[in-house]
């Protein structure tokens, strides 16, 4: 039966990253676990690619207001007009995200487009700030413009390039550095490297930090490899930020909502972004329409 799925997809469906050489064809999932259409059963250690946190299905009382949501208003408009659910949300989100100072919540349909939101939201900001900092190793979504701060892999941005107006940069890897230093042994050191090789040589030479709007970044690497960077890094980075009166952008999208232990990564790291970025387990695998209304009773 597989094979059949398999080769029909491979005609019918427009390839993105599904490997044929690898022919998972899923039917179910309960909790952690994953069976294929013949019944065989799988431990999904990617926990459905970040989305699934609260198992497969999603939690039974997510499911039961998003069911009792969806018989009232499976679309919310609203980008057109009020709704209470949708203002719910966006005040526990406000609430719950690091910062003390006023914040607003914009609902859109995934992770990439999260992102393309945000590189509207910090160029706006300040016109002649036309120029947004990345990270080597970075994964921010396929769209145009989140696709040109994604650096995990080359075969990612072939036949899409040029791109212009991001610079990307070396990510602090305590394992993997253009300076070879040994960040478990010296993450100081690797956290100075960094921020000079911005600070020297990006901002001295390529471009003024007055025309650079923000700098984004994940505070711990998924595609790059699950790089975990020294824990004063992003403290640092943001006293250099602020020097500049560049804003900081943090991609939660993989990392958020308590996968890392804490409800963000970042307050791992004792910094606090001007802008964050969430999908994939805000939304539990349901479609974008009831995304809004997850975790209301």
């Amino acid at each position: 039966m597989w094979r059949k799925i398999v080769e029909e997809s491979e005609e019918f469906l427009a390839r993105t990253t599904r490997n044929p050489e690898i022919p998972l064809v899923i039917d179910r999932g309960e909790g952690v676990w994953l069976y294929d259409v013949e019944g065989n059963k799988y431990l999904d250690f990617t926990s459905g690619i970040g989305v699934n946190s609260l198992g497969w299905p999603s939690h039974s009382e997510v499911i039961k207001v998003a069911a009792e949501q969806m018989q009232k208003l499976a679309h919310s408009m609203g980008n057109d007009f009020y709704n209470v659910p949708q203002l719910e949300l966006a005040k526990v989100l406000a609430s719950i995200t690091p910062g003390n100072f006023k914040k607003k919540v914009f609902f859109s349909n995934s992770g990439t487009e999260a992102v393309e939101a945000r590189i509207k939201l910090v160029k706006q900001f300040d016109p002649k700030r036309r120029y947004l900092i990345a990270f080597l190793g970075s994964f921010h979504g396929r769209t145009l413009g989140s696709l040109s701060l994604t650096a995990s892999k080359s075969v990612q941005r072939y036949l899409f390039n040029p791109f212009s107006n991001v610079i990307h940069i070396p990510y602090p890897n305590p394992l993997r550095n253009p300076w070879h230093i040994n960040g478990y042994s010296d993450p100081e050191g690797l956290t100075n490297a960094v921020l000079e090789y911005l600070e020297d040589y990006i901002f001295e030479h390529l471009v003024d930090p007055e025309e650079v709007a923000g700098i984004v970044f994940e505070p711990i690497q998924g595609e790059g490899g699950y790089i975990v960077p020294p824990k004063d890094f992003f403290s640092s980075l943001e006293r250099l930020a602020r020097k500049y009166g560049i804003m900081l952008i943090d991609d939660e999208v993989q990392m958020g909502l308590g996968r890392t232990g804490k409800m963000f990564a970042i307050e791992n790291f004792n910094s606090t972004p001007d802008v964050i970025t969430l999908a994939k387990a805000l939304g539990g695998g349901l479609y974008p329409s009831v995304l809004q209304y997850l975790g209301l009773s």
